[in-house]
């Protein structure tokens, strides 16, 4: 059963990816590696790789894990979003109401029983 909100290619492990490799065949796809090292190199590992089967989809094998996409445009789909949230303005995820951090602590501190507040306050004091 897929997890809700999961958009790209379908989790399966890496044992199983390899099998379908072995008996469906499949090689390696150097055009989409390509596209997977530009966006993502920095974060890519050393055993890693990209393999079209010979049936049209896409495995996408890293380590213990792998993804299976139906096609190399759901892979590519990944990929675009990978690279667009690379791209996106970074956001404090406490929102703006928070922004600084300091309303937050204080927040914490305020509404945490009282045996904690002087630890809390001198703490914002150093």
């Amino acid at each position: 059963m897929r997890k809700p909100g999961r958009r790209f290619g379908k989790a399966i492990g890496a044992r199983s990816a390899r099998k379908l490799i072995r008996e469906i065949g499949g090689r390696p796809d150097r055009e989409l590696a390509v596209e997977y090292e530009r966006i993502v190199a920095p974060l890519a590992h050393p055993d890693e790789e990209v393999v079209r089967l010979n049936d049209g989809r896409v495995v996408w094998v890293s380590y213990g894990s792998a993804n299976i996409f139906a096609c190399a445009d759901a892979c590519r789909a990944l990929l675009a979003s990978v690279e667009a949230m690379s791209h996106a303005k970074w956001q404090q995820p406490l929102g703006t109401e928070f922004s600084d951090g300091q309303a937050f602590i204080e927040a914490v501190c305020h509404s945490s029983s009282s045996s904690f507040q002087p630890n809390c306050v001198s703490w914002l004091s150093t």
